[in-house]
């Protein structure tokens, strides 16, 4: 931290005046106590070694309580509806459309609801109604739903390094939290580590516990799960402590009312 609480300071670093403006950036720690924890950087950016970052969520002052100068951290370009699913031109086989109605949908958490954008065919840019949205940031820790309009495959590719390193979640308390798997290997509620989130609230049934819910494409519903007072997972009776939680998806992690904001820490789960 530097020059204020919510400024990094990187050492020998020389950016331009305005630098990050034109694409959105976050700062990521590779080491120390917040390594995987990252924050969105704020526009516009002076000239000199020192970013100015805001939070992911809400995009309030960011928290750097815990950051040290011993602390490694890395910019990297954050990735947007336009980097991931194409603009001016779409990716290939998504439905454009004149509205969303008519075209593939990209459906983002809000914190309280999806918010709908499609590739609008008479702008050519991404939109949600009519405002513009071709850089609304995909965070690395949120996950999305793509309705299709079509019965093609969409194959879509994220550019990027695998993870080295831990990551960290952030939840809000008292909410519905849309989260992604954040490695690329399936993983179990067993093994994902959700239930050592600081507060995370174990009963013996479901609706006194905080809530994983896993999208059940066979009957097209979320299946509940709650970590249960026997520390394991359960789903109704059963256990479900073996229930995969595959790569390349999301998953809502439901807090009860009354809980408050934390950091889901996960470990690496593979030798890089």
């Amino acid at each position: 931290p530097a020059g204020g609480s919510s400024d990094i300071k990187l050492t020998s670093a020389a950016f331009g005046a305005g630098q990050f403006t034109g694409t959105p950036h976050l700062v990521r720690v590779k080491s120390g106590a917040l390594t995987g924890k990252f924050w969105v950087i704020s526009a516009p950016q002076v000239a000199g070694d020192t970013v100015t970052v805001v939070e992911p969520n809400g995009g309030g002052p960011g928290n750097l309580a815990g950051l040290v100068a011993t602390d490694s951290c890395e910019i990297l370009p954050a990735n947007t509806l336009a980097s991931v699913f194409g603009a001016p031109t779409p990716i290939p086989g998504l439905v454009g459309a004149a509205s969303a109605g008519a075209a593939d949908n990209i459906l983002i958490w809000n914190g309280t609801n999806f918010q709908t954008y499609f590739f609008n065919t008479n702008n050519n840019s991404w939109r949600t109604g009519l405002a513009a949205s071709n850089n609304v940031i995909l965070f690395p820790d949120d996950a999305v739903f793509i309705v299709r309009k079509a019965t093609s495959t969409l194959p879509v590719t994220l550019m990027g390094t695998v993870p080295s390193t831990g990551e960290r979640t952030e939840l809000i308390g008292a909410a519905n939290n849309f989260v992604a798997n954040r490695f690329p290997v399936d993983t179990t509620l067993g093994t994902a580590g959700i239930e050592a989130t600081p507060g995370w609230v174990k009963a013996g049934s479901a609706g006194g516990a905080d809530n994983v819910l896993l999208w059940n494409a066979g009957t097209g519903s979320w299946d509940t799960y709650f970590y249960h007072t026997t520390n394991q997972w359960r789903k109704g009776l059963a256990n479900a402590s073996a229930v995969s939680i595959p790569a390349g998806t999301g998953f809502f992690i439901v807090r009860l009312a009354g809980t408050t904001d934390a950091v889901l820490a996960q470990a690496l789960p593979y030798t890089p």
